[in-house]
């Protein structure tokens, strides 16, 4: 990559992009609605009630695992409105008996989740932790494209990242900056260890992974042949512009570095259409982040119908220590109650009320970067060597 390309290039990018999409778990967007009725007014209500349900549908679905959804609560037998938070309509068009409009809908999360408790359902409770995401373009020479493209304003793959990786999702992503220091560090793939910038990256930007996600365009949507009526046609209009044609196939890699709960992801993405085409790109982020949504919940997911009450022990080398897991509990949704039992000058004894069992406190202990010592029902804390993983 040519110092002075990515000079031009850092110029454009630089506070451009956001670095942090955070995940609205409650939120869905984009629900399309379309209802005849005997009036406008009765169209737009029966619309809007149906926007509810179709959403509904789609949280739990989001907030569940795949083989649970077969025993999820119908929402058509359901009254949405007490789980509804507030609802906009994003674009309307209406008549005399007929409205049109995309609506997003924003739901309780606690009425939510009791709705899934009630069910003996399990659900995640929290979005992932901040995930760095590097989407990585490779052109048809092999080149991998990152600060370096036809076109810095619309790479399409990073665009799509940037408009599909952050909408209806349980993942909290992070985007390069693109300044120097991140330059620096992707110009050094060609002679360092993929494992090496990609740490570096991660600790930039204080995530616990990244996530390195190439596309490759296997092949490109052609128009069908011209016949002699359509040539005809074509000469009678302007020359027609000269542009890339949108991919017909593309292959996904997804790689993940650092603290991740998956594995390696490999997904091929075909469209059968030329309007399918078009959105190929955006499909195949949606894909991606469904498969690292799968990966997140599988390894946070809760029984919320299952409690348990744990007594522990601080030793207080220092307040700092109490602080510390005090703020790591409490932030926590999976914690019910947190009850200081006794304190003296060598120790504190606090009781947790937690869904998900003693397990589920186990790690949100090691989070905090501890350790726990069962003594009969008590758990002693002590302060780990290394801080726990999720």
């Amino acid at each position: 990559m040519r110092p002075a390309a990515l000079l031009a290039l850092l110029l454009v990018w630089l506070g451009t992009v956001p670095p942090l999409g955070a995940a609205d778990m409650y939120a869905v967007s984009g629900v399309a609605v379309d209802v005849v009725a005997d009036s406008a007014v009765a169209a737009r209500t029966k619309a809007l009630e149906e926007a509810k349900r179709r959403a509904l549908a789609r949280l739990l679905r989001r907030l569940t695992l795949p083989e649970d959804w077969g025993r999820l609560p119908e929402p058509e037998t359901l009254d949405p409105e007490p789980l509804v938070a507030g609802i906009s309509v994003e674009r309307e068009k209406r008549s005399a008996t007929r409205y049109v409009a995309t609506v997003s809908v924003h739901f309780d999360g606690a009425a939510v989740q009791e709705l899934l408790r009630k069910a003996g359902i399990p659900a995640v409770l929290r979005p992932s932790d901040p995930l760095l995401v590097l989407p990585v373009r490779v052109d048809e020479e092999g080149r991998r494209r990152i600060f370096e493209t036809d076109d810095p304003w619309r790479d399409p793959w990073r665009e799509a990242w940037l408009v599909e990786g952050v909408r209806d999702t349980l993942l909290t992503l992070v985007f390069l900056l693109g300044d120097i220091a991140d330059v620096a560090a992707l110009a050094g793939l060609d002679v360092r260890p993929a494992p090496a910038v990609m740490e570096e990256l991660r600790r930039r930007y204080g995530t616990r992974a990244v996530v390195l996600a190439e596309a490759r365009v296997v092949a490109r949507w052609r128009p069908p042949a011209p016949t002699a009526e359509t040539m005809a046609e074509d000469a009678r209009e302007a020359p027609p512009v000269t542009a890339v044609p949108p991919p017909r196939e593309l292959d996904v890699v997804l790689v993940p570095y650092g603290d991740w709960p998956g594995d390696l992801r490999r997904l091929r993405v075909t469209a059968t259409s030329a309007e399918e085409a078009e959105r190929l790109w955006r499909t195949a982020v949606r894909r991606a982040v469904e498969g690292l949504e799968l990966d997140w919940k599988r390894h946070d997911i809760v029984r919320t119908d299952e409690r348990a009450r744990v007594v522990l022990v601080l030793p207080l080398a220092e307040l700092g220590e109490w602080v510390q897991i005090r703020r790591t509990l409490e932030a926590a949704p999976e914690v019910r109650r947190l009850e200081t039992d006794r304190v003296s000058r060598r120790e504190i004894r606090f009781a947790v009320e937690i869904l998900g069992g003693r397990q589920r406190l186990a790690r949100l202990v090691a989070e905090a970067g501890f350790e726990v010592v069962p003594e009969g029902d008590v758990w002693l804390l002590r302060r780990a060597a290394e801080a726990g993983v999720r």
